[in-house]
């Protein structure tokens, strides 16, 4: 159905994705887009400077269904079939976070209107903003400029954010505490997917060597 001429991709996986799907497995003959490589979009950035005091930073970024929609994504599909998927993630990076005595950062990605926020999601960000050692910050700061200004990146699997803290040459990871996604899988454009607390833990103490 997708007949562009041209196309503006992110990464070569997007390109090899595209291919595969419009081209060899096409009942059509069709000839090669152009794919065009644009690299990190920018958007629109709070104009205000981040305070996030004098400990060793951990930027941390999920996706947030609004909706109860399984099966329209992988993401959303992924969410609905585990409900508690947000609450594992960040609990277990909190716990990280106090046994090393360092700060957790949440960026959510927008403000919400009421009519469309999920109640257990919002209960969730209201106990972790009550929580030691985390900050939820303005969500209209840019998440770039979030990732320049942290010591690390720990992201849901597949969001953008985790693969444009690597492009900035910040650390990045993938965590899936369901323990269900290939820790190889390409959506993860070459940042590294953890799925065990003690390897994240390891993890993080490695990019802070010497510094915790």
């Amino acid at each position: 159905l997708c007949s562009w001429d041209k196309y503006f991709i992110w990464t070569d996986n997007c390109e090899k994705f595209l291919i595969e799907r419009l081209i060899n497995n096409s009942v059509y003959i069709k000839k090669k887009p152009e794919f065009i490589k644009i690299g990190l979009i920018y958007f629109n950035d709070l104009n205000k400077t981040l305070n996030l005091g004098n400990k060793k930073t951990i930027a941390l970024f999920t996706y947030e269904r609004h909706k109860f929609s399984p099966g329209l994504s992988t993401i959303a599909e992924w969410q609905y079939k585990n409900p508690k998927l947000l609450w594992n993630f960040y609990n277990q990076i909190l716990s990280i976070a106090n046994e090393l005595n360092l700060q957790i950062i949440i960026k959510r990605k927008r403000n919400l209107e009421n009519n469309i926020k999920i109640k257990r999601f919002e209960s969730l960000f209201k106990i972790l903003a009550k929580s030691k050692n985390v900050l939820i910050i303005d969500p209209r700061h840019s998440a770039y400029k979030v990732i320049l200004n942290c010591d690390l990146v720990i992201s849901q699997p597949f969001t953008s954010v985790g693969y444009a803290a690597k492009k900035l040459n910040k650390p990045s990871v993938y965590f899936d505490p369901t323990k269900q996604l290939k820790l190889d899988d390409n959506s993860a454009n070459g940042v590294d997917v953890i799925n065990d607390k003690i390897l994240l833990k390891k993890w993080v103490m490695e990019k802070l060597k010497n510094e915790i």
